[in-house]
């Protein structure tokens, strides 16, 4: 489900490196000849401009893990060319209070909370929409910031919203730095420490990438991963998206995310993580709508802001 407002289940759903090496002195072995020097590069980034790792959006649309009860989130993906992976970046939206909720949200500026987030990438499956093995994997846990305190003066009903079609309801935080209200709180999850299954950490050309984190109980249920617009805004800068208007998700057994009413595909998913058309429904689902709650719906072809680093 696209949410902006995950603050109740029950809410409307709108939508988130150096390494130095030394020698002993005194040494009698020979002299080594220097190490090849490597360069880092981007080697698939939906981060779109002005959204980075470092200065990501304050807020935009995403996916709430806990509204649609999704285990796992990814999309299959063209990197340039085979490289060896370094790090990876994935920009979660934090729409979590420290206590209470809507109107009464309450955080302590500077709060966070603790969530393990894993970052998985995957060879292409054998067939078609599947994958294959794990390539690299990492589990982190991150201090997610909690989003600041609702200011329902600033964002009352009468305020303008950043979001084309939908108007503040008191339940947002004011940033007096852009004059505008926000439900959500940006933080960029960046991964350095992979286990690879192969000794030359070298990816191919192709392959899927998949986020995940447990979402059953708060605040992390109130998490939601980030999109990017690709069609709107063209955000896949440096890659490509192999297959447009799909993307890869599972859901957990007791409620998957797929079916009528907003979720990101319009087929029923399963708890395995297989790929999906996300084209848009006469009910709203599918993630190229930003569910104005009726047609016509905005083609937007929502994908992960997500990016990967490399070397050569």
């Amino acid at each position: 489900m696209l949410r902006k407002l995950t603050i109740t289940l029950s809410a409307v759903a709108l939508s988130g490196i150096g390494i130095a090496a030394v020698s002993a002195a005194g040494s009698s072995a020979a002299p080594q000849a220097p190490a090849a020097i490597q360069t880092s590069s981007v080697l698939y980034s939906s981060l779109v401009s002005p959204y980075s790792a470092t200065n990501p959006p304050t807020d935009w649309w995403g996916l709430s893990f806990g509204g649609t009860s999704a285990t796992q989130l990814g999309d299959k993906i063209n990197l340039p060319s085979q490289s060896r992976l370094t790090s990876a970046t994935v920009i979660v939206d934090s729409q979590a209070c420290q206590s209470g909720s809507g109107a009464s949200c309450l955080t302590t500026s500077g709060a966070t909370f603790s969530v393990p987030i894993t970052f998985t990438i995957y060879s292409p499956g054998p067939t078609a929409g599947s994958v294959g093995g794990v390539l690299a994997s990492e589990t982190k846990s991150f201090n997610v910031p909690y989003r600041p305190s609702a200011d329902p003066m600033e964002c009352a009903a009468t305020t303008s919203s950043i979001f084309t079609g939908y108007s503040n309801d008191g339940t947002q935080w004011f940033d007096p730095a852009t004059g505008s209200c926000y439900y959500g709180l940006t933080y960029a999850a960046t991964f350095t420490n992979f286990t690879f299954a192969s000794s030359s950490h070298v990816l191919p050309t192709t392959v899927v990438y998949g986020v995940s984190y447990n979402a059953s109980s708060a605040p992390a249920s109130s998490l939601n991963v980030l999109y990017s617009t690709e069609s709107a805004s063209g955000g896949v800068t440096v890659g490509s998206d192999r297959d447009p208007g799909n993307l890869f998700v599972a859901g957990s057994a007791s409620n998957d995310l797929g079916g009528a009413g907003g979720e990101i595909t319009c087929s029923t998913v399963g708890t395995s993580f297989q790929e999906y058309n996300t084209a848009v429904g006469g009910s709203g689902c599918g993630t190229d709508t930003q569910q104005a709650g009726t047609a016509p719906y905005e083609p937007i072809a929502f994908v992960p802001a997500v990016e990967l680093v490399g070397s050569k």
